[in-house]
């Protein structure tokens, strides 16, 4: 199984599913070698981010209005679903707490359709016409990843 798309060491990538793996190491280029023997170590750490797994739209975690939210945006790639239930105003603002150590960046679903197209945070959305929204949160870049649990808001308007 491929889990993850090319990246320079060090790097990180989530082991949810038991079993054996491979990892295929190459230079950046295809061009270069290694004339020495180097050293290659893996660490294996414990889950943080206590919403995981919430990396898809089916398994999007279920958190109320003006709850304050932490998460994890790690592995690099790594992207964050959650719902929000009884929304009863026409707008939300979903807007980060924490020191923005990563600039994070939100699109909203409604079932399996994407609503809107990626915004950085803060972020004000129009959800006149909707009871129940889906969010996904990613880094701008989608190449960065902070390790270090991130704080959002998202609050009725």
């Amino acid at each position: 199984t491929r889990i993850r798309n090319w990246q320079k060491l060090p790097d990180s990538c989530p082991i949810r599913d038991p079993g054996k793996y491979y990892i295929f190491l190459h230079d950046a280029y295809d061009d270069e070698y290694s004339q020495d023997p180097f050293n290659l170590s893996f660490n294996f750490i414990p889950e943080f981010d206590h919403y995981e797994p919430n990396d898809n739209l089916p398994n999007a975690k279920l958190i109320e209005l003006n709850e304050e939210i932490e998460f994890a945006i790690f592995p690099t790639l790594d992207r964050d679903f959650f719902e929000v239930k009884n929304i009863s105003k026409d707008k939300i603002q979903i807007k980060q707490i924490s020191e923005p150590n990563i600039e994070l960046e939100i699109r909203l679903h409604k079932g399996n359709n994407k609503i809107s197209d990626w915004g950085k945070l803060p972020a004000t959305f129009d959800v006149k016409q909707y009871n129940e929204i889906k969010f996904e949160l990613r880094s701008y870049d989608d190449r960065k990843s902070m390790r270090e649990l991130q704080k959002i808001t998202i609050i009725e308007k």
